[in-house]
């Protein structure tokens, strides 16, 4: 998180037990609201196979007493989708529920299962074998500042930029080469599409999606998605795609969600939650 800590004022806390680590949660605050953190995607505690349930409420009864020092009232906590944990482990959900915490927004994301993926539509088929008619060129590339061109252009017709510049981006790929990749599509040698993925060992995120005019009409992000899926599928678990729901949660994008299911994708919530201190 170092690349935009001056954007937070940081918190973020290590939890032991007879001073041994058992546990480390990313926490900032802004006045008296604390946030499990505000600069990720999803944040909540983060530990190993030795927690137990027992250490999980002591640990979080813990984390409530060091906020409560600090003169903090409120915490709001993203869990991790369990999909992104390598053994399950939702203790801290437990935990926060006995403490009186209350589900305060669900957004609806789509994850595929790649040891068992569905069929894909046959309109989803279509576009990907027209891709390959038209010979569209998938690839992994390095091209972060010509890829960043397009989803720059593509996006700033909804009024949004990225979250990330192209320099932090490039910056962060440069530190976790093996976790951060950008697959493009390009067509006559010019780059029309791509995806971003994050990779932790078992899942494969998606960020960044984009596509210009031209792609759209020949179907080359779907051809990106196709390949990315055809890549992974014998080592990883799944691939995750980013949240499909506006509005704090409560409009569903349906087109959006429909692309992603057509693909044999299912839903899958980022939950925050209120823990009054």
């Amino acid at each position: 998180m170092d690349y935009h800590s001056h954007r937070f004022e940081d918190i973020s806390l290590m939890i032991y037990e007879s001073n041994k680590l058992i546990s480390v949660l990313p926490i900032n605050v802004k006045g008296n609201i604390a946030y499990s953190h505000a600069g990720l995607t999803y944040g909540g505690m983060v530990y190993d196979e030795r927690m137990t349930s027992n250490k999980m409420l002591e640990a979080m009864r813990a984390v409530r007493s060091y906020l409560s020092g600090n003169n903090i009232e409120v915490l709001f906590y993203k869990p991790i989708p369990y999909i992104f944990s390598k053994i399950p482990s939702q203790e801290d959900l437990y935990a926060l529920t006995i403490m009186g915490a209350k589900l305060v927004k669900r957004d609806l994301s789509s994850a595929i299962c790649l040891s068992s993926i569905p069929k894909i539509s046959k309109g989803r088929k279509y576009q990907v074998n027209l891709a390959k008619k038209n010979n569209v060129l998938v690839e992994k590339s390095d091209e972060y500042i010509a890829y960043w061109k397009v989803l720059e252009k593509v996006i700033s017709k909804h009024g949004v930029q990225p979250v990330h510049s192209v320099d932090e981006i490039k910056l962060l790929a440069s530190r976790f080469s093996e976790n951060i990749k950008l697959y493009t599509a390009s067509i006559d040698e010019k780059i029309e599409a791509g995806i971003v993925l994050y990779d932790n060992g078992s899942v494969i995120h998606t960020q960044y999606m984009a596509a210009t005019d031209t792609a759209r009409n020949v179907g080359a992000l779907d051809l990106v998605i196709s390949q990315i899926i055809d890549v992974y599928k014998d080592c990883r678990t799944y691939l995750s795609f980013g949240i499909s729901t506006e509005n704090e949660g409560k409009d569903l994008n349906v087109g959006l969600i429909r692309q992603k299911e057509s693909f044999g994708a299912r839903g899958l919530v980022h939950d925050l939650y209120e823990l009054h201190i």
